[in-house]
Formats: C-alpha cells, structure tokens, sequence
C-alpha cells in the first residue's frame, strides 16, 4: 500500500526533490490508523460514516471501555490491520495522561506484512 504521507495535524510532506512524500508498508498503514480514529464521523465529505472521533471521549474518563470498543470496531476496517491475531487497545488511566486527556496504545499485526505495528495516541493535551 502506497500513500501520500500525511501525518496528523499536518500538511502532505514533500521529499527531498520537492515533490510529494510518499510512504507505503507499516508507516502508510499507521498514518490511515490515525487519521481513521482522529476523524470526526460526518467529517469526511464523500464518506459521511468514517471516522471513530476519538476527541469526543476528552474529559470523559468513566467511559474506558465504550472508547475500546469505538477504537478497536475502526481498527477493524482499516486494510493494513489484521484481524487475527485481533488489535490490542491499553487505554492509560486519565488520572496518569492528565488534564482529561485520551491515552492509547495500540498493537497490532500490519496485514501486508505480518509484522508489528504500533501508534500512540494522545487526545485533549
């Protein structure tokens, strides 16, 4: 899988000739993991369902695992992430990531590849 590299709460990065950056493998499955999850549903013009808006959970640190069931149902549409073994979702305790922030850490096995794969999050610092 080939992709434009475009990290979150960013712009497309160029490379070193000038033209458009691209990634492919693990960094390219990790950057639609992210933007898949940070997305707000209804964000997204042409497919008004994607997105699991994970900043919605900010400050609501009595719903841990309604955010794991939100994290891992997205995991599970995206390409590069294979279904078995399923993605591993920690959610550090909000007491620890401060400030009502969403702390996640997720593993999983890259469906290209077969080899692990890994994105942190942090939501609401």
């Amino acid at each position: 899988m080939i992709d434009f590299s475009h990290k979150w709460d960013g712009d497309l990065e160029l490379g070193p000739t000038g033209d458009l950056m691209c990634v492919e493998g693990r960094e390219a499955g990790s950057q639609r993991v992210l933007r898949r999850l940070l997305t707000n549903a209804g964000d997204y013009l042409w497919h008004l369902d994607y997105g699991g808006g994970l900043t919605q959970f900010v400050g609501k640190g009595e719903q841990p695992q309604r955010v794991q069931a939100t994290i891992r149902a997205h995991l599970l549409q995206e390409p590069s992430v294979a279904r078995v073994p399923p993605p591993e979702v920690k959610l550090l305790p909000q007491a620890e990531s401060g400030l009502g922030a969403v702390y996640v850490d997720i593993r999983y096995t890259d469906a290209v590849n077969g080899g692990p794969a890994n994105v942190n999050i942090v939501v609401g610092q």
